[in-house]
């Protein structure tokens, strides 16, 4: 799991980024569904735009807990990791000779 959150301290700017552009879009969806529900004159026309912004309120709270999440991993855990979580890549020892010589 280290190397997750590693990665998720290393690429923290994009993926702040990214999920700042999903919640633009989640947060404009919000807004049409709320229009449309505050403008509908009939129920069936209200209760499917309260389906959409019911959807779209949904997706908006699963963006920010993204975001929390991603802020609370890449401030708190990543950088308490220990060293040792980091892969030591495997090299070559050439001063050990073979068995059967």
């Amino acid at each position: 799991m280290g190397p997750v959150y590693r990665t998720l301290a290393t690429y923290e700017p994009l993926i702040y980024i990214a999920l700042a552009i999903g919640g633009l879009f989640a947060f404009r969806r919000m807004w049409r569904s709320w229009r449309e529900w505050r403008d509908s004159v009939y129920g069936l026309e209200r209760e499917f735009a309260l389906r959409r912004l019911g959807q779209a309120t949904a997706v908006a709270l699963l963006i920010l807990g993204a975001v929390l999440a991603e802020f609370f991993i890449a401030t708190f855990i990543a950088p308490s990791l220990p060293s040792s979580d980091i892969l030591a890549t495997p090299t070559l020892n050439l001063l050990v000779t073979p068995a059967g010589t």
